[in-house]
């Protein structure tokens, strides 16, 4: 798979619905999530961004880079992820 090319627009516009709606969602309401997955939906939505230039994916990367410090402690666990998706956000 690679997330950049056109035949895979509906499983990058599939990981920015669940970004943005249900991973969302939880961390707004303090719910647990997974966060290794939503770590991992980001650095491939980022990805995306950066081939397509389309501006919803890099929208839900700056969502998530804004985030009070509160809310992304447990994203701290995981620092490869976090600083992928600060270069994604910086790239542009």
């Amino acid at each position: 798979m690679n997330i950049g090319a056109a035949s895979e627009s509906d499983v990058a516009e599939e990981l920015l619905r669940q970004l943005m709606v249900p991973d969302r969602a939880k961390l707004e309401a303090g719910e647990e999530f997974d966060v290794d997955i939503v770590l991992l939906k980001l650095n491939l939505v980022g990805i995306r961004a950066m081939i397509t230039r389309d501006l919803r994916f890099l929208d839900a990367l700056n969502y998530f880079y804004e985030l009070p410090h509160r809310s992304l402690a447990r994203m701290r666990a995981s620092p490869r992820y976090v600083a992928l998706c600060y270069a994604y956000t910086r790239s542009y």
